[in-house]
């Protein structure tokens, strides 16, 4: 839902009523083509222990930069490599937050499982010991 919105509000935006429809295309394709680099970089990043809050920091901070970015600037027609930019940059922003924020999801998830199966068990252990000492009794 965000990418749909992120890449029509942008497209509508700013290409479209700058460059033209048949500009379109272009931007989506660089935004596309930067989000999949971005991933396989973030992934490599990992592979080399870049730490989690390393990369959430900086598509932040690159977010933040195109957010102001885009507030002040003026948009002119003779200017598609910024248009293109400024969507491959989004797309590097997107792929670091697609990776990480998802991996952090998942592994609060696999973390909450596991102390909720740890804690399972202690309850079950205490029983089981509870219930031989009744039983001796």
């Amino acid at each position: 839902m965000y990418w749909c919105v992120c890449v029509y509000v942008c497209a509508q935006s700013f290409v479209s009523c700058t460059l033209g429809v048949r500009h379109v295309g272009y931007n989506v394709l660089a935004y596309g083509l930067a989000t999949v680099v971005s991933t396989l970089l973030a992934n490599h990043a990992q592979r080399r222990r870049v730490s989690r809050e390393t990369l959430i920091g900086v598509a932040a901070v690159l977010q933040a930069g195109i957010l102001v970015f885009l507030l002040v600037w003026i948009p002119d027609g003779n200017l598609f490599g910024v248009f293109v930019a400024v969507a491959a940059l989004s797309g590097i922003c997107d792929g670091f937050w697609i990776t990480q924020c998802t991996c952090t999801s998942l592994s609060l998830v696999v973390h909450a499982k596991r102390h909720q199966s740890e804690e399972i068990e202690q309850r079950y252990d205490t029983k089981e010991e509870f219930n031989v000492d009744s039983k001796a009794d």
